[in-house]
């Protein structure tokens, strides 16, 4: 050890090694506290040294310190200063704003939509079947999905099991039969005039045209209808357009039509119940058909009918759940 100078040395077998402090004279032998040299790397804290004293000190924020560079369209003035704040400019490119790239979607997904460049192409699926939904209610089930490789089957389970004790609807096609229902029975009969109209002349006539004359065909004595100037006349080409059961929109501009079909939501598909079945909704995906078969009494042990004819008028017979109903009018009744 040096006294003098406080350093420590250590004898490697050929010279003496500096231990620790510095080869210069230490006044307070105290290497801990030597002088040290202080900087800012990046330039951001400012050092003023007095002797052996530092004074440290840090600009105040004024914008400056953050940078804003533009692209694409956009440019920067400023300095981002108080002064100067920094101003974004971005300049349309062809100097129109109504011209722009549009974002175009299908909400529900019923338009498909191709991007080419900056052009699409829409297209809408034509309609199958499946869009429009038949549910099965009651004795009913549904099978298929409406296509016409699988069109819907409506099928109805007899309650019962037995399709020979159904209720029976009989009418008289023509008016000629009386039909009288008594709960589960029916009276038939029929009132025979007394006299037909034995009146030759008042029978029903076939219309016959000849060229152009319109003729009865059983009154040889009636004057003919001369048809020749409603016939080819030229002046009379004016159409009238129009869709029968309303499912074409006609729309006429002048001697033009435009011609419009909605696209099909399902309601365009009838569905009629009849019999025991009802219908209801509107076949949309919103309120689809429900078919319900209803028992009409409630009771499934009352289904066998009577059929007879009370005065003995009409021949009843029966086939199966069929009946043939016959009269045998009078030979003095023309």
């Amino acid at each position: 050890v040096d006294t003098l100078t406080g350093q420590l040395y250590v004898y490697d077998g050929t010279t003496w090694q500096q231990v620790g402090g510095n080869a210069s004279p230490d006044a307070d032998p105290d290497p801990n506290n030597e002088i040290q040299t202080i900087t800012s790397t990046d330039g951001s804290v400012t050092l003023s040294q007095t002797g052996d004293d530092y004074d440290l000190s840090v600009a105040a924020a004024d914008g400056s310190e953050t940078e804003v560079t533009g692209a694409g369209i956009n440019t920067v003035s400023g300095d981002g200063t108080s002064a100067s704040p920094y101003v974004v400019t971005g300049t349309e490119v062809d100097g129109d704003i109504t011209n722009e790239i549009q974002t175009l979607t299908s909400t529900d997904g019923s338009v498909t939509l191709t991007p080419s460049g900056d052009d699409y192409d829409l297209s809408v699926a034509a309609a199958d079947g499946s869009e429009t939904e038949v549910t099965g209610a009651g004795i009913n089930t549904v099978s298929g999905d409406g296509t016409s490789a699988s069109p819907y089957v409506v099928t109805g389970t007899e309650v019962d099991g037995d399709i020979t004790n159904e209720i029976q609807t009989v009418a008289s096609a023509d008016g000629s039969v009386d039909v009288v229902r008594t709960g589960d029975d029916f009276d038939l009969s029929i009132t025979i005039p007394a006299n037909n109209d034995n009146d030759a002349t008042n029978e029903f006539q076939d219309l016959s045209l000849t060229g152009d004359n319109l003729t009865l065909s059983d009154d040889p004595t009636a004057t003919a209808i001369d048809l020749s100037p409603y016939a080819n006349n030229d002046t009379n080409e004016i159409q009238t357009v129009a869709s029968a059961d309303g499912s074409v929109d006609v729309v006429r501009t002048g001697d033009d039509f435009d011609l419009s079909v909605a696209a099909a939501d399902g309601s365009e598909t009838e569905v009629t119940g009849a019999g025991i079945n009802t219908v209801s909704g509107d076949g949309t995906s919103a309120s689809p058909y429900v078919v319900t078969g209803t028992e009409v009494d409630g009771d499934i042990t009352n289904e066998i009918q009577t059929v007879a004819s009370a005065d003995g008028s009409v021949d009843v017979v029966r086939t199966g759940d069929d009946f043939d109903l016959s009269i045998t009018i009078p030979a003095n009744n023309d």
